[in-house]
């Protein structure tokens, strides 16, 4: 599981250098580095500072409980802590038994007082110590190394301290798919893959935008086409309506690269972040107006094409008539005394070359054309 900064900054604590650590099979402990339950269902826990139950501290030989047995009269009198001058009195028969009974009862109670506040002075240190107690728990992901602190000793093993797990506990640890967890860290990071797939969905959009565009072109070629307009009606459109088309196709990159914002997660994305709500508004209103404009368009197009076929319809059997009076330019048709070489020529009967006589002066055939005479000789020259 990853680290989750939110908890780190209340979480984080001072690594650990004891020498101990456990391995704790637990899904409710949580890192202190990381604030994190572990994916592996173990975590690692400090225990150089746990208290083992074996090793309890002995009670002072000065302890109210113990009662010692005394061998000798000065054995008491020294262990009760009697000063040397006393004990030589005592031993001379300088006291009384009654006297000797009244020094130890008071000497005894002096020890029982001084023992009870040891007690509580010992309770207070043990208190501030078991609050100091190192107690820090990490995760396997956050730091690996610690498996090497966590050996067992061979008299644990042979004095079976080191209990196993239980069925239940078995069953109780997570286990993963082996086909995923040989691959972890040989696929592909998770960033690059989200900017691939960012990238595939620009590609896609750059694709449509140029798709989209070839069809408003198409769209007004069709449009100028139905007018009937040539090349030279085509340069001199009016601008009101190159206007429109230029209008449009911006619109149309728009209305494009919204879509694509739309679809992306991405807060880096073509748009500025920071864009308020009423221009995204007004952005996606033009672009809305675009895409109306365009099915506009379409429409009108559809409807120049209709009334093209009707015309056509209707002045088909005058266009029949036209065409059979069409006379091929590359054949030459007799006209009279002469040829007509151009359509022109032909359907007004006019011939463009004239054929005479030979002239009684020359015996050189000669042509005559409209305005001009040709001699033979020099069309062949020229040919």
């Amino acid at each position: 599981m990853a680290p989750n900064p939110a908890n780190m900054h209340r979480k984080a604590r001072g690594s650990c250098t004891h020498t101990t650590m456990d391995r704790v099979y637990s899904f409710r402990r949580t890192c202190d580095l990381c604030g994190s339950k572990s994916s592996m269902g173990f975590i690692y826990a400090c225990s150089q500072d746990v208290a083992d139950e074996s090793a309890k501290a002995p009670i002072s030989d000065h302890s109210p409980d113990y009662v010692p047995e005394h061998k000798s009269p000065r054995a008491e009198l020294e262990w009760l802590g009697m000063s040397p001058s006393i004990i030589q009195q005592a031993e001379a028969g300088e006291y009384t038994a009654a006297q000797l009974d009244k020094l130890k009862a008071m000497r005894l109670n002096c020890i029982k007082t001084a023992a009870a506040q040891s007690a509580a002075q010992a309770a207070a240190r043990s208190q501030r110590i078991s609050n100091s107690t190192c107690s820090f728990q990490v995760c396997p992901r956050c730091r690996p190394t610690l498996v090497q602190r966590t050996y067992v000793s061979i008299e644990s093993i042979l004095a079976d301290d080191a209990k196993a797990l239980t069925p239940e506990e078995a069953r109780s640890l997570p286990v993963h798919n082996v086909e995923v967890v040989k691959n972890i860290g040989l696929r592909a990071h998770a960033s690059s893959s989200r900017s691939s797939g960012l990238k595939r969905k620009k590609e896609q959009a750059d694709d449509s935008t140029s798709f989209q565009i070839s069809k408003i072109q198409k769209y007004k070629n069709d449009y100028i086409r139905l007018r009937g307009l040539n090349n030279a009606d085509n340069d001199s459109l009016s601008s009101s309506f190159n206007r429109h088309m230029n209008k449009l196709t911006g619109s149309m990159k728009d209305a494009i690269s919204t879509e694509s914002d739309d679809e992306s997660d991405d807060p880096d994305r073509g748009q500025d972040a920071n864009e308020s709500e009423d221009a995204k508004k007004l952005r996606k209103a033009k672009a809305k107006n675009a895409l109306l404009t365009m099915r506009e368009l379409e429409v009108r197009v559809e409807r120049n094409r209709k009334r093209e076929r009707e015309r056509e319809a209707s002045h088909g059997s005058d266009r029949a008539r036209n065409d059979s009076h069409q006379v091929d330019p590359e054949e030459n048709t007799e006209v009279g005394a002469g040829l007509a070489l151009t359509e022109e020529a032909a359907e007004l009967h006019t011939p463009d070359v004239t054929l005479i006589e030979k002239d009684p002066k020359d015996d050189e055939e000669v042509m005559m054309t409209a305005g001009d005479t040709t001699h033979i000789s020099d069309i062949l020259a020229q040919v």
